[in-house]
């Protein structure tokens, strides 16, 4: 009879066990599916987590005025925090335009340009332009960094361009990894055309020789971020773009990568223009390049698509 007793207790005690299981193992399925679509969303990630920046919080200081460069410095909290926001563009009608003042004519004797940028790209088809800087008031020549979905297959090639109305000359670069944002330096001296392929950390160069002839870029041209004439605009993210008027070193470049998409400029003595696009499409350079937005919207969400060197 105890023997009997014992069993039915057991018993119950076993199915009580299951019970608790089947009750509580279905809730902790639930909160580990919950954690898991908030973990692929970037809910985790510590860059959410860090002190953002707010819009000019870092800005140029240039006592003697716009264009000159005595006694430059940085001002505000220039700690290389990320940035509040970025500006997320959708292709047709969606740039920011900006006449620029301070730098030169680009000819093959002389003259150089480095543009720098973070950016998340949707590949959408097509030729899809990152930057395009191009004379004033003209269309030919231009400068390029662009997305190609014909430069090689999914995800899409990276080219940087030079283009007159006869003459052009594009080279494939590396692989854009969709949707994340990444690093982007072009440098031009009048003879070689130079982009960056960014990877685990390192940067490498890769030139293409090129003949200007008379086609040659006037200073004080425009700059047009997420599209431009004639091209088909870019879809996604764009953040911390920079307009020097050198050719950045590979070591500067490589600095200023590893900055993050928050972070500074370096050269300040040659820096013409700088959109940290973090709510607004102003200048904070001190030359008062200040951009015009068309179709822009500005988000606060932008850090899933992001990861520090």
């Amino acid at each position: 009879m105890r023997n009997g007793w014992n069993f039915v207790r057991e018993r119950y005690r076993l199915q009580s066990a299951m019970e608790y299981l089947m009750t509580y193992g279905w809730a902790i399925l639930v909160i580990a599916v919950v954690l898991g679509v908030l973990y692929s969303l970037g809910i985790f990630n510590p860059s959410n987590f860090a002190p953002k920046a707010q819009p000019g919080s870092c800005q140029v200081l240039r006592p003697n005025g716009p264009g000159t460069n005595y006694n430059l410095q940085l001002e505000g909290t220039c700690n290389n925090e990320l940035p509040q926001y970025a500006a997320v563009f959708n292709a047709e009608h969606s740039n920011v335009f900006a006449d620029l003042y301070g730098l030169p004519t680009l000819t093959d004797s002389g003259g150089n340009i480095t543009i720098l940028a973070w950016a998340a790209l949707t590949p959408a088809g097509g030729n899809q332009v990152l930057f395009q800087y191009t004379p004033s008031g003209g269309y030919y020549p231009n400068l390029k960094e662009l997305a190609d979905a014909f430069c090689s297959s999914n995800p899409t090639g990276l080219p940087i361009y030079y283009s007159s109305s006869s003459y052009y000359v594009d080279e494939c670069l590396s692989q854009i990894a969709p949707n994340q944002l990444e690093f982007y330096a072009l440098t031009f001296n009048g003879t070689r055309l130079t982009g960056y392929e960014i990877s685990g950390g390192q940067v490498t160069p890769h030139s293409v020789s090129v003949t200007m002839g008379s086609n040659s870029l006037q200073a004080n041209g425009q700059l047009y971020i997420g599209g431009g004439p004639g091209a088909t605009g870019w879809t996604g993210t764009i953040s911390n773009v920079q307009v020097y008027n050198a050719s950045l070193s590979e070591n500067v470049i490589e600095a200023q990568y590893l900055e993050g998409v928050g972070g500074a400029p370096i050269r300040l003595q040659n820096l013409v223009a700088w959109y940290p696009l973090n709510g607004n499409a102003n200048d904070y350079s001190g030359n008062n390049n200040n951009g015009v937005q068309a179709n822009v919207v500005y988000t606060g969400t932008w850090q899933s698509e992001y990861a520090s060197p």
